[in-house]
């Protein structure tokens, strides 16, 4: 019976070790965001806040994350005589989370409703662990946001045909290369050179590395407004 019970009793250490495991796996840091910014998404997870307190901390694992925030505060308004809702077109925070187990998102101090305004145009936050310390960050317009992940959607779901002629092209580029250095057997590089176009990169390989955004958005300003129409189509129905 003693035996039982031992065993009964490691086994409960276990379960409850590995579960600690499993939670600080999940969770790395817990973020406590200032009463004047709203949270509308996390790492492209729509966020249901409230007005308590508890709501307004979040749980975030390690690595990257893409906070989606707008300020919104009041303030009275001396010159008609009532409050006042000023606040921000939503941004986007981005960060990393490596070591860290509380982090504090706040923003600079306003404290007039012309210093919230000014503020709404060009928002200040600063992000703190729980040392007080000062965590890297950068701050990006939603917009380009959203449309960088859309275009990342589009380019993720392109059909197998679009890369396969896309390969295609790229081995009749190296078999025309390869024909123009037979003619040239004699020279002492050609065994080198054959070797370098035999290493080049897939076009698959090749288009990965490519930042999608900029190139999207010079095609964007050239395009005509019928091509505009069209690729916003394309992109709702893909």
């Amino acid at each position: 019976m003693r035996m039982i019970m031992l065993r009964f009793g490691l086994l409960a250490k276990y379960s409850v070790f590995s579960a600690c495991l499993v939670s600080a796996s999940l969770f790395a840091a817990q973020l406590k965001v200032a009463d004047n910014l709203e949270v509308k998404e996390l790492n492209g997870k729509s966020i249901v806040q409230g007005f308590f307190k508890h709501n307004r901390d979040l749980q975030l694992s390690s690595g990257k994350q893409a906070l989606v925030v707008r300020y919104k505060d009041v303030f009275e308004d001396e010159d008609l005589g009532q409050d006042r809702v000023v606040e921000s077109d939503y941004f986007v925070i981005l960060f990393n989370v490596t070591m860290q187990k509380e982090l504090r998102l706040k923003t600079a101090k306003v404290n007039s409703i012309e210093q919230a305004e000014r503020f709404s145009y060009a928002p200040e936050v600063v992000l703190h662990d729980g040392k007080k310390n000062a965590l890297q960050l950068s701050l990006e317009n939603y917009k380009d946001y959203q449309l960088t992940r859309e275009v990342n959607k589009v380019i993720v779901n392109l059909p197998d045909e679009v890369t396969q002629l896309a390969e295609k092209s790229s081995q009749t580029q190296v078999i025309q290369s390869s024909n123009e250095l037979a003619d040239d057997v004699a020279n002492d590089n050609v065994s080198n050179e054959a070797t370098q176009i035999s290493s080049l990169p897939s076009s698959e390989q090749v288009l990965s590395k490519v930042d999608s955004l900029p190139m999207l958005k010079y095609w964007w300003q050239k395009a005509s407004a019928q091509d505009k129409q069209a690729f916003l189509q394309f992109i709702k129905t893909n």
